[in-house]
């Protein structure tokens, strides 16, 4: 009777730490395939709030979590000449976003009627 507990529990702990490894394989498959995981979303969750504090876009704008992508979209284009403006402050709030979360942040994508910007 004890060989029979030892069995089950050898077969049971081998089962068990297959299905952990499985579980493991799948979430890095699901990564690999383009799944939006929590580093994504939390990106386009700083996005989305940073932006939303600009009073003069405040609800001209949608952000979405892309794997490898935050792509925000505008209602409106910039003002001229301000392109290059807006570049350099999003490329600050890019910077800002890695040392807060301490982790590479994805590409940001910013599609106006006109242009498409990418950092």
């Amino acid at each position: 009777m004890k060989s029979s507990i030892y069995i089950f529990l050898a077969v049971s702990a081998f089962t068990l730490g297959g299905c952990t490894g499985y579980q493991e394989g799948a979430r890095n498959l699901g990564g690999a395939l383009g799944a939006i995981d929590t580093h994504d979303l939390n990106q386009a969750e700083i996005l989305r709030d940073w932006l939303s504090q600009e009073p003069k876009i405040k609800g001209r704008f949608s952000v979405e979590a892309k794997p490898q992508e935050i792509v925000t979209t505008f209602k409106d284009d910039l003002p001229e000449g301000k392109t290059p403006v807006f570049k350099e402050r999003m490329a600050q709030l890019k910077i800002a976003m890695q040392n807060d979360l301490g982790k590479p942040i994805n590409t940001l994508v910013f599609i106006f009627p006109s242009q498409t910007i990418q950092l």
